[in-house]
Parts: C-alpha cells; structure tokens; sequence
C-alpha cells in the first residue's frame, strides 16, 4: 500500500511540475514578444519623427545634403509607407528640390510602393526638368555615333545617364550643326546631343603659346584670333568692334600697318602635331633669334622651312622676351610676335608658319 502510494505520488508530482514549467515557459514568451515588437514599433516611430523634423529644419535653412541623408534613413525605416514618401516629395517641392523630389519617388518604385500613382508623380515631377544640353565635334567625313551613357550634372551632382537616341548615327557629309534628341528612362530626361561637323581641312591663325611634346606626342597651344589683312577689310572690321583708327585728311580713316586683329576667344587651344609638320619663320626670326644668315634680303614677309627644333626655339625666345600685355579695356593683347597659320587636317597639325605683323 505504501509503495503505490508512493508511486503515484511521484508521478503526480512530476506531471504538477511539467505544467507548471510550460506554462511558465510558454506565457514568459508571449509576454517578452509583444513588450519588444511594441518596443521596437515605438522607437522606429520616434526615430523616423525626429529625422522628418531635423531634415525640414535643414532643408529651411539649405542645408540641402543633411536634410537628405535624414530624409533617406526616415524612408528606410519605413521603405514601405505610401503617405511617408509623398510627404517626404512634397516637402522637398515645396523647396524647389526637384531633383531630390523625383529621386524620393524613385526610390518608391524600386521599393515596389504603389507603383503606377509613383511613375506618374515621377513624370510630373521629371516635366519641370530642362532638356539635358550637350556639345560634341568630329570631322566631315569621320565615323560617329552617340554615346549611349553619359556623364552630366544634376542638381550640382555629377551623375551617369543611359540615352536612347532618336538616331545614335551622326550624318557628317556635310558641315553645320546638327541636333540629335534622346531620352533618359532613369530620370526622365530629354537629352539633346548638338554636333558640330567640321572641315576636317581648314586653317587656323594664333599666338602660339607653347610647344611640347607628352606621352610621346607633339602638341601646340594657341591662343586662336581672327586676322583681317588688306586696308579696306581691316578697317571695315576694326569699325565693327569699335576699335581706335587713324585718320589722314586725304585718306580718310585707315588701320595701321593695313591689318586688324580680333581676339574673342576666352579659353587657350591646343591641337596635336603630326609628326611630319612642316614649319616654317621668317627671316627676322631666323637671323635675329637664331643668327642665321639669309642670302635673300628685303624679303621680310616670307617665311623660310626650317627645323622643328629652331621653330620651338624661336616661339620660346619671343614668349620670354614678351610680356602678357592687356589692352584699355582689360582684355590680353595678342602677341605678334608668335603669330603663325596652322593648316590642319582632321584636326592635326601639319603645317605651322609666322605671320609677318610690321
């Protein structure tokens, strides 16, 4: 009696016991599951608040780049709430941040929110954006298609686009300036490529300003001019400009040494030389620069071939000895000094020779 008392009190005990630790067990987790997820879902909401707040106190106050990135952690604490994205949109238009603005719907299509609402926010948003300008050049004759991703800036950020081009094959038969449109899936934007074909033989005239060579290649910097020689061209293009002229009682108004020299360019050029350039001085050059001899005298307007090496040597030794020199109205005189033609071919070099300015 005692032994079966004994045994089903045992038993009785460990059953007490499995129940009470699993209901112990048991309501332990239902508890720490529903106090930590209603944790977590407060402090998410605080953070997102505090970032919204901070990024509208920053964006009023143009600190563009902060209210961004804190606009960017609100959204990616809660990368699937519609209203939070067009809040985020509309505070950013309101601003005009278009850029930022369609970048945040963006984001909302590839986070797969309320697509379709999104694309057309984003083609409303994208209709205020300018069409993307931009310059390119080749030769009459050449090969040339459009790039199909380009580099541009956005919003002074400099970013790389995919274009599909209307036409990505440039006709260069014949000169001018010709405009290509594309499109840009990504930020829906307009792109307009404008190419200028140029004669790909031509002649140029400016100072020169150095010759050099880099990775085994030739080049010559020039500040490009224009040149009008003949007394009644030069004087019709120095009243143009408004330039000062003489004046002679019998003559009438006249240029000076019967040439004008126009110099609009802001920006040094530099073309490449072929390495079978001729070049050329005249013979002052050679004989005052170099003391060369010149058996032919008075011929003080012709230039004679020379090497490549006294050619460099002379513009050298007239870029020393000539101070930059600017006019009344502040603008750099051209030096005459090393005034010379390029004759080009496809944009190379192949002939460089002074021009004789008494």
């Amino acid at each position: 009696m005692f032994k079966k008392v004994k045994k089903y009190g045992i038993i009785f005990i460990i059953l007490s016991l499995s129940i009470f630790l699993y209901s112990c067990t048991d309501s332990t987790k239902k508890v720490t599951l529903s106090e930590n997820t209603g944790e977590d879902i407060l402090v998410e909401e605080d953070e997102v608040a505090e970032s919204m707040n901070t990024a509208k106190k920053l964006l009023s106050d143009n600190q563009f780049s902060e209210a961004n990135d804190l606009y960017n952690k609100a959204l990616s604490l809660d990368n699937t709430n519609k209203d939070l994205y067009i809040e985020v949109k509309d505070t950013l238009l309101n601003s005009n941040r278009y850029e930022d603005a369609y970048t945040v719907i963006k984001k909302a299509i590839d986070n797969n929110v309320d697509v379709d609402n999104m694309k057309n926010i984003a083609k409303d948003i994208a209709s205020n954006f300018q069409t993307i300008q931009i310059n390119y050049s080749t030769y009459e004759g050449s090969s040339f298609i459009l790039p199909s991703i380009i580099t541009t800036t956005l919003d002074n950020k400099e970013v790389t686009l995919k274009v599909a081009w209307d036409n990505s094959n440039v006709n260069t038969k014949k000169i001018g300036e010709y405009s290509y449109k594309g499109f840009s899936e990504e930020h829906f934007r307009n792109i307009e490529a404008k190419v200028t074909i140029l004669n790909r033989k031509e002649t140029v005239i400016g100072s020169i300003k150095k010759i050099y060579t880099s990775n085994g290649k030739t080049y010559v910097d020039v500040d490009l001019v224009e040149f009008y020689f003949g007394k009644e061209i030069a004087l019709k293009e120095a009243m143009k400009d408004n330039e000062k002229i003489a004046y002679d009682e019998e003559k009438g108004p006249y240029v000076p040494d019967g040439y004008y020299i126009r110099n609009n360019y802001t920006t040094i050029t530099t073309y490449q030389v072929s390495d079978n350039c001729s070049y050329k001085l005249l013979e002052h050059d050679l004989e005052e620069r170099l003391g060369y001899e010149i058996d032919n005298k008075g011929t003080s307007d012709i230039n004679f071939d020379c090497s490549a090496k006294d050619f460099k040597e002379v513009i050298k030794l007239y870029n020393e000895f000539e101070k930059e020199e600017f006019d009344d109205k502040g603008r750099p005189i051209t030096n005459r000094a090393t005034l010379c033609w390029i004759e080009l071919d496809g944009g190379i070099a192949q002939s460089i020779y002074r021009q004789y300015t008494p």
